[in-house]
């Protein structure tokens, strides 16, 4: 009778250390994010949620392994060198360069042309260097 009345008080420290653990991993991936470009990775962004998703999953089932490979893939997109744009570009889909820093004349008018990304002033030199415009 005693392992019985014990069993869900268990239950419930695992799951809220499963919580807490899973809490603590999504604050670094967000943090991640951030330094590595933030907003400029639709990629990770959208990994992060999948990744959310996985952790709430390991917090109620269990299930280690999604939440590992979702935060690998978080991981891998945050330090890619490539990322996609969800702006509209004048010209054909393809690969052009980020470039960060304070644009002269000469690089507004590129990225008028949809020949390059402008990236910002300020940079983590976690940016990536290639952008995939539409």
């Amino acid at each position: 009778m005693h392992m019985q009345t014990d069993m869900p008080y268990k239950q419930l420290l695992i799951k809220l250390g499963r919580g807490l653990v899973s809490a603590c991993l999504f604050v670094a991936g967000v943090m991640l994010w951030m330094i590595c470009g933030g907003p400029m990775r639709i990629l990770t962004a959208i990994a992060l949620l999948v990744f959310l998703g996985c952790l709430v999953a390991y917090v109620f089932e269990g299930r280690r392994r999604a939440a590992f490979f979702a935060g690998l893939a978080v991981l891998g997109l945050a330090l890619s060198p490539i990322e996609v744009s969800t702006a509209t570009r004048p010209g054909l889909p393809g690969i052009v360069p980020l470039i960060m820093g304070l644009p002269g004349p000469q690089l507004r008018e590129k990225a008028r042309r949809g020949e390059v990304v402008l990236g910002g002033c300020m940079t983590s030199r976690l940016e990536p260097w290639w952008v995939v415009i539409w």
